[in-house]
């Protein structure tokens, strides 16, 4: 899907120009030794079809060479904008080297500066290497920001190397391996699925249905506690709840608290029957329901779908600068293992997703790569910082579980899905 895309991309027009900026030196990495990976990568993409390779000598003539230097690993819209303009280029390359713990990382991407829209990306972390790792996996990286696509023609702009020697990083006699990631801005995949529960896997004859009257329904089993299926939802279909906690006197009341992260305490996601009423508590509002007969229930469950627990993610950690800029990570529910982390980055109710890599994960925390750069949480410090370009902004550190509101709410990540819940469409 990548390729067809890219080739809509820079097939369409003039051939455009895009400068190759100097790979930024990232933590534990010299300058030397990121320019001369960013020399090495401009040998690989001068190995893509149609791509003509402009020396960093032609650069430093329109930017001088200071300015030049000062723009290595250009991530900012006003660093790209201005590249952009003095090259009269639509797009750019750009890309960050790193040497986190025993791994090395190198992220590379490719940009369309006028728009501030990342159009492909390529990272690799090398586990227990030497940079001679990073050099074996760049034609790879170069096929995958400018893949075989028919009439493209770009022009790169090469970095300058420092007068200094290379300075080259420490060897190490463990054997190198590599995982990548190459990823165009499409849309990520739904943050829920429908998917229905097997035949058999519910008794529904064992079930007792309520409504409101207004087309939420609730069905359970009276009595059982937390172990017995608990569904919520509409005609259309049930969906199986997340319970973790309530109580129960025989034949006389129960209580079942579900997940609910909009709700403000657990009290105000409850469903309860006492006295022979039934009632749906939701926020600071209570939905009285009534059972229906046996027999339209019978009927119901013979039309409608059930499905498993809609929502598939979970807050994984949230931080914020001083300029009102947040940084949120969600993670896949399973496997409890999984990878499948998502960033969400910008203004309250303006935050934009993207997948990232996580780099690496132990006692201090998290590390991921993301298209800003390295993004850190250190929950064991109550510490957050991105690094940009081998520059380092502190971020103020926030417990997720005492802003799970604000997740689920205002900051956007999420507006407009529906969770699953009894409360969706109250809360």
């Amino acid at each position: 899907m990548l390729l067809p895309l890219l080739a809509l991309l820079l097939t369409a027009g003039p051939a455009p120009r895009v400068p190759l900026v100097p790979l930024a030196a990232g933590e534990g990495v010299s300058e030397g030794t990121a320019a001369s990976l960013t020399e090495a990568l401009a040998a690989e993409l001068r190995q893509r079809p149609g791509l003509q390779l402009v020396t960093a000598r032609e650069l430093a003539a329109v930017l001088g060479l200071e300015r030049q230097k000062a723009l290595a690993g250009c991530q900012s819209d006003s660093c790209m904008a201005e590249l952009a303009g003095a090259l009269d280029a639509d797009r750019v390359v750009t890309g960050q080297v790193a040497r986190v713990g025993e791994s090395w990382t190198l992220h590379l991407q490719l940009v369309d500066a006028r728009r501030a829209v990342v159009l492909a990306q390529a990272s690799r972390r090398i586990k227990g290497g030497t940079v001679d790792g990073l050099l074996d996996v760049l034609p790879a990286m170069a096929r995958e920001l400018f893949p075989d696509a028919p009439g493209l023609a770009v022009v790169a702009v090469a970095a300058t190397a420092p007068s200094s020697p290379s300075t080259s990083p420490s060897t190490s006699t463990s054997t190198s391996t590599s995982t990548s990631t190459s990823t165009a801005t499409l849309p990520l995949s739904p943050a829920w699925a429908e998917t229905r529960l097997a035949k058999g896997m519910v008794d529904t004859s064992a079930l007792t249905l309520v409504t409101d009257g207004k087309g939420r329904y609730l069905a359970f089993v009276p009595f059982r506690g937390l172990e017995a299926p608990f569904l919520a939802g509409d005609a259309k279909g049930l969906h199986l709840q997340r319970v973790f906690g309530g109580g129960s006197e025989a034949g006389k009341r129960f209580n079942l608290s579900f997940w609910e992260p909009r709700a403000r305490v657990p009290a105000e996601a409850s469903f309860d029957f006492d006295e022979g009423r039934y009632e749906l508590t939701c926020g600071s509002t209570r939905i009285a329901l009534k059972a229906v007969p046996a027999r339209e229930a019978r009927a119901f469950f013979k039309r409608t779908a059930l499905h498993d627990v809609r929502w598939r993610r979970r807050a994984h950690a949230l931080a914020r600068d001083d300029e009102g800029t947040y940084y949120f990570v969600d993670r896949a529910r399973l496997p409890k293992d999984s990878t499948d982390f998502r960033l969400y980055a910008g203004r309250r109710g303006r935050v934009v997703g993207e997948q990232v890599e996580l780099l690496a994960s132990d006692s201090d925390g998290d590390l991921f790569a993301t298209r800003a750069g390295t993004l850190r949480f250190s929950p064991a410090r109550r510490e957050a910082e991105l690094v940009t370009g081998g520059q380092r902004r502190r971020l103020t550190f926030l417990e997720v579980e005492d802003h799970v509101q604000l997740v689920y709410g205002a900051l956007g990540a999420y507006a407009g899905e529906r969770l699953g819940t009894p409360c969706d469409g109250v809360l």
